[in-house]
């Protein structure tokens, strides 16, 4: 009887091992491959290189870290477009990529497209676009993706020739490292994240922005 529990006990043990193991893999990690700098502040205050929504001399500074393939960030342009149509007297807002290259094969050109389009003043108008048909160019392989790019910008209005040489241009992809660089040194580790006046916000629900941004305004 002791060695029919001994084995029971045994194997007990053996499957804890296999589903703590199995949790582990399913899990996976959260962050960015790249090593983040653990912090709360922003890097690299809004400057000309920013695109820009609000008022542009507002005081108040929004930033959010976004990937354009990150389907929480698609969800969560609802919450920055009432914030931005509240406070556009009062806030200036900018968006920054941070594409997670790793878990998301087609942010990185995603980003190119909206810089691309954003040389000719369409910044905005492609990411809305992205945003909008994410469910269709995020399961398109890179190829089929660029593709649906080039036609958003076709309804868009582009050049686009010119847009097809910004899309591959250095300038434009070093726009997007830059920004994924200095969200590495701002510490962000997911998107989509936001800093308010260059310090970031761990809970960036609408209720807490309006709340923060209502708090500086009274100063």
């Amino acid at each position: 009887m002791t060695h029919f529990k001994s084995r029971i006990l045994f194997w007990f043990v053996v499957i804890l091992v296999i589903i703590g193991g199995v949790m582990i893999v399913v899990s996976g990690p959260s962050t960015p491959s790249e090593t983040a700098t653990q912090g709360s502040t922003l890097s690299l205050p809004i400057n000309e290189n920013d695109h820009i929504k609000g008022n542009p001399e507002a005081t108040i500074t929004v930033v959010e870290y976004s990937d354009f393939q990150c389907p929480y960030c698609k969800n969560y342009q609802p919450v920055v477009e009432a914030l931005v149509s509240e406070f556009k007297n009062h806030i200036k807002f900018a968006y920054r990529s941070f594409p997670l290259r790793s878990i998301h094969p087609n942010a990185q050109i995603a980003s190119q497209a909206a810089e691309a389009a954003g040389v000719q003043g369409k910044f905005w108008e492609m990411h809305d676009k992205l945003f909008e048909n994410q469910e269709v160019w995020s399961k398109q392989s890179s190829k089929d993706a660029k593709a649906s790019f080039e036609s958003y910008a076709k309804e868009l209005g582009l050049d686009v020739e010119k847009y097809n040489d910004d899309f591959d241009s250095s300038s434009v992809k070093n726009a997007i490292d830059d920004s994924y660089q200095s969200g590495l040194d701002s510490g962000v580790q997911g998107t989509p994240t936001i800093f308010i006046d260059n310090e970031k916000i761990s809970d960036a629900s609408l209720e807490n922005l309006r709340s923060i941004i209502r708090e500086k305004l009274a100063k």
